[in-house]
């Protein structure tokens, strides 16, 4: 098992990055698809929450939704990036330029 944090992945996103490689077998996102073009308007509103580590509850509440509908957004998000989770979510997000690691 790799240490939890590597030079280079300091703080909780290099958690979450070496977390999402390890789940992945290290193929995070092989296929991987620019978030920006095949997210709707509003699915990437919530991909870029929970990318920056917000809870589907804490989404919901700063969007006006209900958290089912979060949680279906959250659904369509993880079925058009081929994401598992939200750490793969986060290291798609930062491979896509959108968040700083």
């Amino acid at each position: 098992a790799r240490a939890a944090v590597e030079p280079g992945h300091g703080g909780l996103l290099g958690v979450v990055v070496l977390v999402g490689h390890e789940l992945s077998g290290g193929e995070v996102g092989a296929a991987e698809q620019n978030p920006v073009d095949v997210l709707s308007p509003r699915e990437f509103e919530v991909f870029m929450a929970l990318a920056k580590g917000k809870t589907t509850n804490e989404i919901a509440e700063t969007l006006f939704l209900s958290p089912r509908t979060v949680g279906t957004h959250l659904y369509n998000i993880k079925q058009k990036l081929n994401a598992n989770n939200s750490a793969e979510i986060a290291l798609i997000a930062m491979r896509s330029g959108l968040i700083d690691p």
